[in-house]
């Protein structure tokens, strides 16, 4: 069965991830692996999906900045996210390309993530503490976990959100604005490592889905508290594990 017979069940990933900043990825790579779908299919397939969803994502949330206040990225995050989360990504893909026979790539991210989210619930004061060198770590360690499984964004998504006091909107924007360039520069690596391009012939369908997609979960945004939104993101990292962890033992 050809992949793109699953673009119906994409808009409600692309609601989830126009208000979580994340949904796509890390809940489409497991459902698809579920549906025996290889990790090399999936890439090709979500991640220009995903990367249009930051781009337009990023739009709505600045054209429905009403107060006019300066959207916000902390300088030493940003640098570190580019010179260390990046290059783990060429990494992961490495790994994928060599190993992916060999190792249970879905045990590791999914156990990975159930112990971020437990350290975050009883050290999360702690995080705003970390050194600049832990920070580094990381960054590199989701970089690599992200170029292997598309499951990185969760993982920054659950490290920005601990190591912030933004609004929400604030965070909406710092994430999908970390998201498209981790996406982007998976997809870029990846098309070359593997040989696969973006199907031009799916593009307008693609465009079409992610404004509908993203326009519904930017007004859905609106009634949602900065509560139930931090709380989506860690719903949305549990259910990414579990689905996980269903397909390894599978």
């Amino acid at each position: 069965m050809e992949i793109q017979q699953y673009y119906y069940f994409i808009i409600p990933l692309i609601i989830l991830q126009s208000i979580a900043g994340v949904g796509i990825l890390v809940v489409g790579t497991p459902i698809l692996l579920l549906l025996n779908f290889n990790i090399i299919e999936i890439m090709s397939f979500l991640l220009p999906i995903s990367i249009f969803t930051s781009v337009v994502n990023i739009f709505f949330i600045k054209l429905s900045n009403k107060n006019k206040f300066k959207f916000y990225l902390d300088n030493n995050i940003k640098k570190y996210f580019f010179f260390f989360c990046l290059p783990g990504i060429f990494l992961g893909i490495k790994l994928i390309k060599n190993f992916q026979d060999y190792l249970s790539f879905e045990l590791l991210v999914s156990s990975i993530i159930i112990i971020s989210l437990l350290i975050k619930y009883k050290y999360e004061h702690l995080v705003k503490k970390i050194s600049a060198f832990y920070i580094k770590m990381i960054l590199l360690i989701i970089g690599i976990i992200h170029g292997v499984s598309n499951s990185g964004g969760t993982l920054l998504s659950l490290f920005l959100v601990s190591n912030s006091e933004y609004k929400k909107n604030q965070l909406r924007y710092q994430i999908s604005f970390y998201y498209f360039f981790l996406a982007l520069f998976q997809y870029l690596i990846f098309s070359y490592t593997f040989s696969y391009f973006i199907d031009f012939s799916q593009l307008t369908l693609i465009v079409f889905f992610v404004f509908i997609g993203s326009l519904i979960g930017n007004l859905l945004n609106q009634t949602i508290n900065e509560i139930f939104f931090k709380r989506s993101i860690e719903f949305i990292a549990f259910l990414s594990s579990v689905f996980l962890l269903i397909k390894n033992f599978n």
